[in-house]
């Protein structure tokens, strides 16, 4: 957990006017002159790591790194001395979670990179003849001379995809950092440019030597992230899932004197609850488990806690089985967790990944043969249509003619309802409706020469998990007061999984193939064989049943009418198409989001 902040002024150093909460540790506070400009720069945390030399100084704020296989002030100093040798390309040898920067005293140059996966976030706007940087927004925001407007854009990214991803934040004129990105101030110009792209390789693999690599890294991405911390601080989320249970069994590995620690999510609601899973690996791997069952009552206790503390609106259901499980941990005294993020977008393991592999197979077919025996025929058929086969022949064409990555979204609220009639004419106006889908065209098409499973992967590298899971899971921890680490996202697996061709990864719509069969022997088999689920929350089923929870949850859906972002018969009809128990868990989230925004709204 850390907290930092400071600003370039290209005219003289002047201390920021808001104060700088500080948390643990030695505060770092420097005052650094270069030519064009000063750099002032607030910490107040121990995960700050700093290096310095006549050429440059570098600031590191991260839980966990590695640069040539060695870590703290020593990495850290060896990688300033190569990127003041060799610039840029030093880099993207940093291995771990982080958010570097790099003040050039000579130049007047300073720049921010964040990790491959953007799990360290930065914010920053320019004003003003200073330009302003934060690990937090709402600390970002403190410090600037008057507080920006809210973003209409924001607002229809956020209801587009539950969050606000990189480079938007909520506010107009605040941008945050994406993966894998370097951001470099000089002379009160501004740039930016991808440092890292995956090369995504198709060629035949010796599948039982990347099996034991797999297994070897996984189990020293484990070790490293717990070295030096005593057993009994340590735990892992365990939700039975692929992933979840590698984690805590190659814990087990590497804390063998004492029981692994893990933690899961308990729901009394049919078809939610996992805990039998996770109980499954705790027995298999002998850890001390424990369970903590989320409730109605703990979701209408927490729920406004929990959207405001978000630095920005925040729509991801399961954040508070997240956040109830991280606190529970602290409770039994756990002050770092390992979470187990980042397989499925590695190995392939989404169901969409191999859903979208039927559609693709429509390509096969000669564009004429599509035309006359497909396209003209089923043209005219209707979603009603009495026979079940044509019904679905004619929904298939439709689908698969959209292509990727747009097909993706074709469930999307935005797509299945007309956003002219989602918001009002003023406020919609001031908005481009292109701009998601721009922006995941523009992440899909950027690996070269790479098929569409390493296309999809690639996309969820930053839109599931830098935009979403790492925001989730990283907020809540610290929330409940507790560090976390993502043995999933260590850079070896990430080189490893680019270099698995799609066919192993994806052999027909076995999701996950190489990694189930890598861990089997290793996890337990119904582990294995289980489809994918994770900590859900059954917020729509809850929705229906809980009196309390449905006043809270439309109370705030009708409490965006005051805002002037929404048509009134919107709000009053997504209430409806719930309470209607049409597809009640697809209107439950519609609910929820819209919730959770007026929550975040009124808070800040």
């Amino acid at each position: 957990m850390f907290e930092f902040s400071g600003f370039i002024d290209d005219t003289h150093i002047k201390q920021a006017d808001a104060a700088i909460s500080m948390t643990n540790g030695s505060p770092i506070a420097d005052n650094i002159p270069m030519a064009n400009g000063n750099f002032h720069f607030a910490s107040g945390s121990a995960v700050i790591t700093k290096a310095t030399n006549e050429d440059a100084t570098m600031y590191l704020a991260s839980s966990f790194f590695q640069y040539q296989s060695a870590t703290g002030v020593e990495a850290l100093t060896c990688l300033l001395k190569d990127y003041s040798a060799g610039g840029n390309m030093a880099i993207s040898q940093l291995y771990g979670q982080y958010l570097l920067i790099i003040v050039q005293h000579k130049t007047g140059k300073v720049a921010f990179a964040s990790d491959k996966i953007g799990s360290v976030p930065l914010y920053y706007h320019q004003t003003n003849g200073r330009f302003y940087f934060a690990s937090h927004l709402n600390l970002l925001v403190s410090l600037l001379p008057s507080k920006p407007s809210i973003s209409p854009q924001s607002i229809y990214n956020y209801v587009f995809h539950h969050c606000i991803p990189a480079p938007y934040t909520i506010y107009a004129g605040v941008n945050k950092l994406s993966c894998a990105e370097l951001l470099e101030w000089k002379d009160n110009t501004l740039s930016k440019h991808s440092y890292y792209l995956p090369t995504f390789t198709q060629e035949t693999i010796d599948v039982d030597a990347y099996s034991k690599n797999l297994l070897a890294n996984l189990e020293s991405s484990v070790a490293d992230r717990v070295a030096g911390l005593a057993a009994d601080t340590v735990g892992a989320f365990l939700s039975g899932g692929l992933d979840s249970s590698t984690v805590s069994g190659m814990l087990s590995k590497a804390m063998p004197n004492t029981p692994a620690n893990t933690f899961t999510i308990g729901f009394h609601a049919e078809g939610y609850d996992e805990s039998g899973y996770a109980k499954i690996v705790a027995d298999h791997f002998k850890t001390n488990h424990h369970v903590y069952y989320v409730t109605p009552e703990d979701v209408v206790a927490s729920l406004p806690e929990i959207a405001a503390y978000y630095d920005e609106p925040f729509g991801n259901s399961s954040a508070l089985p997240a956040y109830h499980c991280a606190k529970y941990a602290h409770a039994q005294g756990i002050r770092v967790m390992l979470a187990g993020d980042g397989g499925d977008e590695f190995f392939g393991g989404n169901e969409r990944y191999a859903k979208q592999k039927v559609f693709e197979l429509y390509y096969k077919i000669p564009a004429p043969l599509r035309s006359l025996l497909l396209e003209m025929p089923l043209r005219n058929v209707s979603e009603d249509h009495p026979i079940a086969l044509i019904r679905k022949a004619a929904s298939y064409v439709r689908q698969a003619k959209i292509g990727l990555p747009n097909r993706l979204y074709t469930y999307n609220f935005l797509h299945r309802i007309d956003p002219n009639t989602v918001f009002e004419r003023t406020f919609f106006n001031a908005v481009d409706q292109r701009i998601p889908l721009e922006e995941i065209n523009k992440r899909y098409s950027q690996p070269q020469d790479a098929d569409t499973l390493s296309r999809m992967l690639y996309l969820d590298w930053k839109f599931t998990l830098a935009d979403n899971d790492l925001v989730k899971v990283t907020n809540m921890c610290h929330k409940a007061g507790i560090d976390v680490r993502y043995p999933m996202l260590d850079d070896r697996l990430i080189d490893l999984s680019t270099r698995v061709p799609s066919n192993v990864k994806l052999p027909g719509n076995q999701l996950r193939h190489f990694y189930k069969e890598t861990t089997r022997g290793f996890l337990p088999e119904a582990t294995i064989n289980k489809t994918k689920q994770g900590f859900g929350l059954p917020f729509g089923h809850w929705l229906s049943t809980d009196k309390q929870l449905k006043d809270i949850a439309y109370e705030n859906v009708l409490g965006l009418k005051s805002t002037g972002f929404f048509k009134e018969e919107f709000l009053h009809n997504a209430i409806k198409l719930h309470q209607q128990g049409e597809a009640n868990s697809y209107y439950g989230e519609l609910v929820w989001i819209l919730s959770m925004l007026n929550m975040w709204l009124k808070a800040h």
